[in-house]
């Protein structure tokens, strides 16, 4: 069931501090800013990419997942808020060595990309790293956020996967 984020009462002549007003005033408020939804996840194994087309990237590891929103078996590439409000998204795309070619990542919301969330840029004989840094308006039920790559070597490349430099995504509740 999908956590909400507790609304204080509304003050009002008569109310008296109960332990029922005390709990929903300060326990489920205090609870929830110190539990809020976090998630970060990589990915551990490459992904081939074809060329001249966005890839959403396949997250197959989770280091913490606070609010159960992703699945590293279905849909694995894409993150789902269980609590509505605005997210802070940060993820990263790797891609192996390749000759001369774009690169790119970005953030995705349900498909359709964010203006200013993505990094482009020429990538010579070596592996390519970039991030996209982006705020999301979530509903907590339906959206979701994905990180997606994307290269135009002509041929297939797969993502990079090392020890420092890997394709991952963070997931980060800001506000109501």
């Amino acid at each position: 069931m999908p956590r909400t984020v507790p609304v204080p009462a509304t003050e009002a002549p008569g109310l008296y501090n109960t332990a029922a007003l005390f709990n929903a005033q300060v326990r489920d408020l205090n609870s929830f800013a110190l539990g809020v939804p976090v998630f970060r996840g990589y990915q551990s194994s490459a992904q081939s990419c074809a060329t001249g087309t966005w890839v959403s990237i396949a997250i197959d590891t989770e280091t913490l997942d606070s609010d159960g929103g992703h699945s590293t078996v279905t849909n694995n590439s894409r993150y789902t808020p269980t609590v509505a409000g605005t997210y802070l998204a940060i993820g990263t795309v790797a891609f192996a060595a390749s000759g001369s070619s774009q690169r790119a990542t970005r953030l995705t919301m349900n498909g359709s990309p964010s203006v200013g969330a993505a990094e482009a840029s020429a990538a010579g004989g070596s592996w390519w790293c970039g991030s996209g840094i982006e705020l999301f308006a979530c509903n907590g039920t339906t959206d979701y956020i994905e990180l997606q790559g994307r290269q135009d070597s002509g041929g297939t490349i797969s993502t990079y996967v090392g020890t420092e430099f890997n394709c991952a995504l963070k997931i980060f509740w800001i506000s109501r």
